[in-house]
C-alpha cells in the first residue's frame, strides 16, 4: 500500500524548509508526482514560495493545461522514463506508455519552456543493438535538456529477473 502526502502537508513542509534553509531549488522525489491530479491541482494552487522546484512525471499525464499550471507554480523541471524508444520494447517491458505520447509530452514540454531530463534505460532481454541505437536517435529527437542513460537491471522477483535466469 502506498500513502502520499496531500497538498497541504507538501506545502507546510517546503515553507519549513523554505524558511530554515532558504534552498535554491526544491526536487520532489516521487517517481509520479503528478499522478493524482486533484492532489497536484491543490499544490500547485498553493505553492507561493519564490523558490523553483521538479519533479518526475509520465509522460501520458502531461497536458498543455498541466505543464501551464505547473510551471506558473514554479516548477522549473521535470523528469520524464522514456525507457526505449521503441514501441515494441515498450510493451514488452509493461511500461504502459508509447513512443507517440512520448513525442506529445516532449512537445508540450519544450513548448512551455520547461527543462526535463529523459531516463533511458539500454539493455533489455530480446532488445537488439539496433533498437537500442534507434532508443537514442529516438531521444535525442525529442531535445531534452539532458538524457541519463542507465543499463537494465533484472530485479529479484520480476518476470524480467526470471527470463534472463531460465
Amino acid at each position: 500500500n502506498v500513502t502520499y502526502k496531500s497538498a497541504t502537508r507538501l506545502i507546510e513542509e517546503t515553507k519549513y524548509i523554505h524558511n530554515k534553509f532558504k534552498p535554491n531549488f526544491f526536487t520532489f522525489w516521487d517517481e509520479v508526482f503528478t499522478l493524482h491530479k486533484k492532489r497536484l491541482y491543490e499544490f500547485c494552487t498553493k505553492y507561493k514560495l519564490s523558490t523553483s522546484w521538479r519533479c518526475d512525471t509520465r509522460a501520458d499525464i502531461i497536458t498543455d493545461e498541466i505543464a501551464v499550471m505547473m510551471k506558473d507554480a514554479g516548477c522549473k523541471q521535470m523528469s520524464i522514463g522514456v525507457e526505449s524508444g521503441v514501441d515494441e520494447i515498450l510493451e514488452y517491458v509493461g511500461k504502459g506508455e508509447t513512443t507517440k505520447q512520448y513525442l506529445q509530452a516532449a512537445g508540450i514540454l519544450n513548448k512551455n519552456e520547461i527543462q526535463w531530463k529523459a531516463y533511458c534505460i539500454v539493455g533489455f532481454p530480446r532488445e537488439t543493438k539496433e533498437n537500442m541505437l534507434e532508443t537514442i536517435k529516438f531521444v535525442k529527437g525529442l531535445k531534452p535538456y539532458r538524457i541519463t542513460l542507465s543499463f537494465f537491471t533484472p530485479y529479484y522477483g520480476t518476470s524480467l529477473y526470471q527470463e534472463c535466469f531460465d
